[in-house]
């Protein structure tokens, strides 16, 4: 059978692209659309920044993704000419015996360069202004540093322009499933009611995953609700009072085992954003809540208030993110049984900082046919999804 495109991906987020730059620049005919329009924020993609480091909670599955990411990026940086990375160290900090300091302590991450065990002295010095208890300690490290997210997709969407891949946003994309096999698939493309065929498809489509799979396959995955929060410095007339961000860490406060990450803004030295690691779960996303309600913005300014009582910040602004999740927490990467439909779920917001190795590796598996044995623990048969 003659196809119009060797691979048809559907969503235009970081792995989505990824995918598609790397399908691309391996001489693939590919068509990569979105349903909605380019830079749009509702989705997980979307923002200033994220985080890269070493502080794994996602266990041994993740290792090898992790101490390849960076290289990753820094490959994409040379091909793009284009800055993506920005140095920046992450300090984990919580009661030695909380199970995110236990994980940090032990395992995998300590295989990790650049990790140091830090008490509450250093912890003054490097953040001033937290309020930290006399049981905390940190772990820092030395080898982290912070994504601009934005320019992120923007520069992987233009580099897989530039080798050849089409991309169209605004276009809702939805798999044939009965006219679906191993070696074709038909896509349906709604807004100009066209049919395509393509050798293999990759649904890479965010927390709109469900939308798109069988019914057999939606119950596997939930939506998460994630607000963010900026604060703005506020009260330093004096400029030399004002905290200096530009050396400030990347900080995870850990309190009674609810993590919250503050993160300095590329952007804006005055501001940093403020989220928690874990939200409201919900089955799809017709049922998220866009909207940030009075209490929400109270809650994280008594938060604020508790954790940073020296630094007076006024809280500017918010946004509600998504992601996917599943009941075990773990990716899910793997072909939908008998057919040639890659589902490309990087789930609970450890996949950004890997997009580019898991982007390059789902390409092997549609170029090459055959699915690498690191990705073994986010096959849809396993435990954790049944």
């Amino acid at each position: 059978m003659t196809h119009d495109y060797d691979c048809v991906v559907i969503g235009l987020g970081i792995l989505g692209s990824s995918v598609a730059h790397h399908l691309a620049a391996a001489g693939a005919r590919v068509l990569a659309v979105d349903r909605f329009s380019r830079s749009h924020d509702l989705g997980s993609s979307s923002g200033d920044t994220r985080i890269v480091q070493h502080l794994v909670f996602g266990g041994s599955a993740y290792t090898s993704l992790l101490h390849r990411a960076l290289g990753a990026w820094n490959e994409l940086e040379r091909e793009a000419d284009e800055r993506l990375f920005f140095p920046k160290p992450a300090l984990l900090v919580g009661p030695e015996n909380s199970q995110l300091l236990s994980l940090a302590l032990r395992g995998d991450s300590r295989d990790s360069k650049g990790l140091r065990v830090l008490g509450r002295p250093d912890l003054r010095r490097l953040h001033p202004g937290v309020s930290f208890t006399p049981s905390d300690i940190g772990v820092l490290d030395e080898s982290a540093g912070l994504l601009w997210a934005h320019r992120c997709v923007e520069t992987v969407q233009r580099l897989a322009k530039e080798h050849g891949a089409q991309l169209r946003f605004g276009v809702r994309a939805k798999v044939d499933w009965s006219r679906t096999t191993r070696n074709s698939a038909r896509v349906r493309l709604q807004n100009d009611l066209a049919s395509i065929e393509a050798g293999s498809v990759v649904i890479a489509a965010g927390s709109w995953v469900g939308q798109l799979l069988p019914r057999t396959l939606r119950r596997i995955f939930s939506v998460e609700r994630i607000v963010q929060y900026w604060f703005e410095d506020d009260g330093f007339e004096d400029s030399e009072a004002r905290p200096n961000h530009a050396q400030l860490t990347t900080l995870m406060l850990d309190r009674t085992n609810e993590l919250h990450a503050v993160v300095p803004s590329l952007k804006q030295p005055h501001l940093h954003k403020v989220m928690s690691a874990r939200g409201q779960s919900v089955f799809e996303q017709a049922e998220v809540e866009r909207t940030v309600s009075i209490s929400e913005q109270e809650s994280i300014r008594r938060w604020h208030s508790r954790n940073f009582p020296d630094h007076p910040r006024t809280l500017k602004r918010f946004a509600v993110c998504t992601y996917t999740t599943t009941a075990d927490d773990h990716f899910v990467i793997d072909h939908v049984p008998a057919t040639s439909v890659v589902l490309a779920s990087a789930c609970c917001g450890r996949g950004f900082k890997v997009a580019p190795v898991l982007g390059r590796t789902i390409a092997s598996m549609i170029t090459t046919g055959r699915s690498p044995a690191e990705l073994e623990p986010f096959r849809l048969q396993r435990p954790g999804l049944s």
